[in-house]
């Protein structure tokens, strides 16, 4: 019978299936789907570890939001060079209790590059592609990536 921490992660990741293609179909991600996910790292973390690395699992939720928090912080309101959406800030925040501070900022790092390099080579192409990338869809591709190889 597998544990209550895998029944959570599979929950979790098939919560990011949903959010994912949602992503790539509307360019957002549903307040009400991240705030499941967030609820299950959560609930995860506590079963993992107790109510002891709970506080330690927020700090690394709020350390991986950091990034795109200041980026919401730097960039006025309607700015056209701003394209992070609050999905965005809440999947950080989700990716941080759940993996820690440093793997979420990794995977949000190695996505945020992706979704730049496959957006220069759409307009580079030229051939009506969407310049615009779904950060989500990139990150959430770059974890289940990650996931594959820990199998192989």
């Amino acid at each position: 019978m597998p544990s209550l921490v895998t029944l959570l992660d599979g929950l979790a990741a098939a919560v990011l299936t949903v959010l994912a293609i949602t992503d790539l179909r509307s360019r957002k991600l549903p307040r009400e789907w991240m705030f499941l996910l967030i609820a299950l790292t959560l609930l995860r973390t506590m079963a993992a570890g107790g109510l002891a690395g709970l506080a330690i699992a927020l700090a690394s939720g709020a350390i991986a939001a950091g990034p795109i928090w200041a980026l919401r912080l730097a960039l006025p309101p309607g700015d056209p060079r701003w394209r992070l959406g609050g999905g965005d800030l809440r999947l950080a925040f989700a990716l941080g209790i759940w993996l820690g501070a440093l793997p979420a900022l990794f995977i949000l790092a190695v996505g945020s590059a992706l979704a730049g390099l496959f957006g220069l080579a759409a307009a580079s192409l030229g051939r009506g592609l969407d310049r615009s990338q779904p950060l989500g869809t990139w990150c959430i591709a770059v974890l289940a990536a990650g996931w594959l190889m820990t199998w192989l």
